[in-house]
């Protein structure tokens, strides 16, 4: 009829940052560090173990705990935020063909290592439209002695090569072992084969892709979990371990330092960039999006927003937020240590020329 309004009035977009609610999901090789590490933001966390905490999720209904909600009277969806509030969260930020949120942030805590695996390589997306591309980024959070991470191959393997060690189980065998110690970032491009050692706490950023490829499970001979050596056969990239990103070692690195901030860049890329921010001093900051929407991953310390009727209450410990691209101006208050993941989303037509940043403030 016209004229008639909806039962359902259009919800308020937060102000300030969004506060998100993690959703837990039990993984054979998981652990018990999720559950106490974010139990003030879960309503109940259920028996473990826990693999993934899934901090910022728009996935399909197929995938479980799919979406993450916000922390607020209204209690929506990201997906429900973007559909009524698309502009003024998203601004210039690239947008997905599906319509879902252009990120996927998680906590992962690997017990035992996990499947030897790949995401699908972009020749086997553009074959498999069902499917979606997954790069992502690690950035470890503890690592117990001796830890790896699996990644790449000895040397570059053709597609013959590739049939021939995944028809005699044995294309595990190639991965290559690196060492791998509390603040190191590694980066996997989608179709690089890898697995996640056992002994790891770690900060995942990726693209939104739940779609994984396993080729070897270390013989957990789990139903539940079946192998997928059609799907690797076709999906993995032949790369070298020596032709990926070199993982970047923060503890090693030099920062650079900028208003009792030290900061490290950790990935720039075609979706999302990620940077390490540190607070030396107990300190006030402006947050800057640039017009596109960015989010923290909160690793320890605690911070606040300063922004006349946004939440006033501090946040403690790990938490994640997401800033709209068009929020407004915001002012934070941090302690001293406070150390997050930057991850501001790509623009969706970067400016031919680079953006200078403010002179007076990091972009936060």
């Amino acid at each position: 009829m016209s004229g008639a309004t909806s039962s359902h009035p259009r919800p308020n977009l937060p102000i300030g940052g969004i506060r998100l609610e993690p959703c837990l999901q039990r993984r054979a090789w998981g652990g018990t560090r999720l559950a106490s590490m974010r139990a003030s933001a879960l309503q109940s966390p259920g028996d473990g173990p826990f693999g993934e905490s899934w901090e910022l999720a728009d996935l399909p209904g197929s995938a479980a705990g799919n979406q993450t909600r916000v922390r607020s009277a209204e209690h929506l969806s990201i997906s429900e935020l973007l559909a009524t509030h698309a502009s003024p969260l998203l601004g210039r930020s690239r947008r997905r063909e599906d319509g879902r949120f252009p990120l996927l942030l998680k906590h992962l805590d690997a017990a035992t290592t996990l499947s030897v695996q790949c995401h699908p390589s972009p020749d086997y997306e553009a074959e498999h439209p069902e499917t979606s591309v997954k790069h992502e980024g690690w950035f470890v959070l503890d690592a117990e002695p001796g830890a790896v991470v699996h990644r790449g191959f000895r040397r570059h393997l053709d597609r013959a090569e590739i049939d021939a060690a995944i028809a005699e189980h044995r294309l595990h065998r190639e991965l290559v072992a690196e060492p791998i110690a509390a603040g190191d970032f590694v980066w996997l491009p989608s179709g690089t084969c890898h697995a996640l050692g056992g002994g790891l706490l770690v900060a995942e950023v990726q693209t939104p892709s739940d779609t994984t490829f396993r080729v070897y499970d270390w013989d957990r001979d789990d139903p539940n979990r079946p192998l997928h050596l059609e799907e690797t056969r076709l999906a993995v990239a032949g790369t070298a371990a020596a032709d990926l990103p070199p993982i970047v070692h923060t503890a090693s690195t030099p920062p650079l330092l900028a208003n009792g901030f030290r900061t490290w860049p950790l990935h720039q890329g075609e979706w999302f960039d990620i940077e390490l921010i540190e607070a030396d001093a107990e300190t006030r900051l402006p947050v800057v999006t640039n017009g596109v929407a960015v989010a923290w991953m909160v690793l320890e310390g605690a911070w606040r927003s300063l922004r006349p009727g946004s939440d006033p209450a501090v946040n403690r410990g790990v938490s994640t937020v997401l800033w709209p691209a068009e929020g407004g101006e915001e002012i934070v208050e941090f302690t001293e240590h406070t150390r997050f993941l930057r991850i501001p989303l790509a623009e969706e037509k970067k400016p031919s020329l680079p953006q200078a940043r403010p002179g007076d403030a990091v972009p936060c």
